[in-house]
């Protein structure tokens, strides 16, 4: 075997474990969400706006509402949940962390009900993995059917432990860029 074709199988083979650098895990990549979809951001997590944006640019058309409340789930096929709090969010939204956390709780209960598939997307990296968002990541754990992480938040394998044990679909990714190829991936586009 050449060294060319040693390096390139094992780049597949790394990549194919979520390994390399610039690829998605491919753990998960079955998962299929319809559309219409709902996203919002219980935390006030700025990376709402990122992900308004990749979905623009796929021609995704998203109910974006980062107060979204749960009354305004019908029709909706997919909530995304943006996960993470930011003390400066949640202020500019003159809410406190208790009344996102029951606005999430409400959310995902109403989603339940209706039968509304939940991805959960923690896309801030290490800067969102505080305290305030830890109580955000908790109130959704246990309710999602689909999580993308960004691998700079999952250092401590809080995710991969979170997905294991719920036995939840999860796609990590290096760069909050490529939650674009996860979403053409999840709604067929």
């Amino acid at each position: 075997m050449t060294r060319i074709t040693r390096t390139g199988g094992t780049l597949i083979v790394l990549a194919l474990l979520g390994l390399f650098p610039g690829v998605p895990l491919l753990r998960g990549q079955d998962f299929k969400a319809e559309q219409p979809v709902a996203m919002t951001a219980p935390g006030q997590a700025p990376e709402i706006a990122m992900v308004n944006l990749l979905a623009k640019q796929l021609n995704l058309k998203i109910k974006s509402d980062p107060m979204l409340p749960p009354e305004e789930l019908a029709g909706v096929k997919t909530l995304i949940l943006i996960l993470g709090a930011s003390g400066k969010g949640l202020g500019e939204a003159g809410v406190d962390l208790r009344s996102e956390t029951r606005r999430a709780q409400a959310l995902i209960s109403a989603a339940k009900r209706r039968g509304i598939k939940l991805i959960g997307m923690h896309l801030g990296g290490v800067m969102r993995r505080g305290e305030n968002s830890q109580v955000m990541i908790d109130a959704a754990a246990a309710s999602l059917d689909f999580l993308v992480v960004r691998s700079d938040g999952n250092k401590d394998g809080l995710f991969t432990k979170m997905a294991k044990d719920q036995k939840i679909p999860l796609v990590q990714v290096e760069k909050t860029l490529q939650v674009g190829e996860v979403l053409k991936k999840i709604f067929t586009l």
